[in-house]
């Protein structure tokens, strides 16, 4: 139908207002059919005295709705009944209905060239007129608000319950996990054998070799200290040579630890009396009695001293790396799954036997 020759027909009449309402889509399907680049209905301008309304914008599709009609005719026959609603009012009430609706995809449009008021129900208050800053007030607005509304919470029920299944799905992939550290960190102790006793948490394992695993860092101790070993103290540099001859449980890479490797082994809960009348070290049980008080950290400070963990106090000090008192240092590694390295004989050598 060529709108555009009933708006002529509609002018010729000499009627003084003429109003058109088209509930179609901008977006013309026949674009391919004609030479013009420009897509859409082509831009009407209303005669004198006239209303053009339009469904949509311009290249814009208009929504059939789910009813008897579209959902611009819906919209504007809940406007038609109000008394006293002059037509440009009830047009701003549509065009804000049809957004909301549409979530914005669909706004309606007009062109006008009336010239005074029209009301398609004479009366009413002029109070009880909408206003396009007000809330809408129809039946169908409200529905569509409390449907939004539902639509949010049944959306934020499937996020919180795919969190909670997500997070219970991490509860147990951690389970896993320690579970596998544990075998990994306990692997290739023999059955019934002296190793693979374990400390009263659980959190130790001896594995009889006078190697202690942790399983809760992957750290692998020796059970003895330097001082059960060598009945003595020992300097920072002294230690440092009397790691490279260690090789306890097989191992040859021991080395010393850091502060916060040795904090994680101090328990004030346990206490081990040592051979020092009256003191008290601060250990699990299940590494050896009878053990330094100072153990020497990896850490230096500046070029003369060192840090060394009190596990009496269970603090930190930091002293000269040539102190010999109370001192010693227990060995520490990093657990892998890779089998233990054979025993490696170390030639001694006369500067080795200045620390003892």
């Amino acid at each position: 139908i060529d709108a555009g020759s009933v708006l002529r027909k509609m002018e010729s009449a000499g009627n003084t207002m003429n109003m058109v309402f088209l509930d179609a889509c901008r977006n013309n399907p026949f674009a391919r059919s004609f030479r013009s680049t420009n897509k859409g209905l082509a831009q009407m301008d209303a005669p004198s005295g006239s209303l053009i309304v339009y469904a949509t914008a311009p290249g814009s599709v208009a929504a059939d709705g789910s009813g008897r009609n579209g959902i611009f005719t819906k919209n504007l026959l809940a406007y038609l009944e109000i008394p006293g609603l002059p037509v440009n009012q009830m047009l701003m009430n549509v065009r804000k209905d049809v957004r909301l609706e549409t979530d914005g995809k669909q706004v309606p449009w007009e062109s006008s060239s009336l010239e005074g008021n029209f009301y398609f129900m004479p009366g009413g208050k002029a109070s009880n007129i909408l206003s396009p800053d007000s809330s809408i007030s129809s039946l169908e607005a409200e529905r569509l608000k409390l449907q939004e509304e539902q639509i949010g919470i049944e959306a934020e029920k499937r996020l919180m319950n795919e969190r909670k299944r997500l997070a219970e799905e991490r509860r147990k992939l951690e389970i896993e996990k320690e579970k596998m550290k544990t075998a990994i960190l306990t692997q290739g102790i023999p059955e019934g054998s002296s190793g693979g006793m374990r400390s009263s948490d659980g959190r130790y394992v001896d594995h009889g070799d006078g190697a202690i695993t942790d399983t809760k860092t992957g750290l692998i101790w020796t059970k003895e200290d330097s001082w059960n070993e060598t009945s003595g103290c020992m300097d920072w540099n002294a230690s440092k040579r009397w790691l490279k001859r260690l090789s306890t449980g097989g191992y040859t890479d021991w080395r010393l630890p850091t502060v916060k490797e040795l904090k994680g082994i101090y328990e004030k809960s346990k206490e081990n009396i040592t051979g020092w009348e009256g003191w008290k070290i601060d250990l699990d049980p299940i590494f050896s009695k009878e053990g330094a008080l100072w153990y020497w950290s990896s850490e230096t400070v500046g070029s003369c001293c060192a840090r060394v963990f009190t596990f009496y106090y269970g603090s930190v000090s930091e002293l000269d790396q040539n102190f010999c008192g109370l001192t010693g240092v227990r060995a520490v590694r990093r657990a892998s799954m890779f089998k233990r390295k054979q025993p490696v004989k170390i030639e001694e050598d006369d500067e080795d036997d200045e620390m003892f």
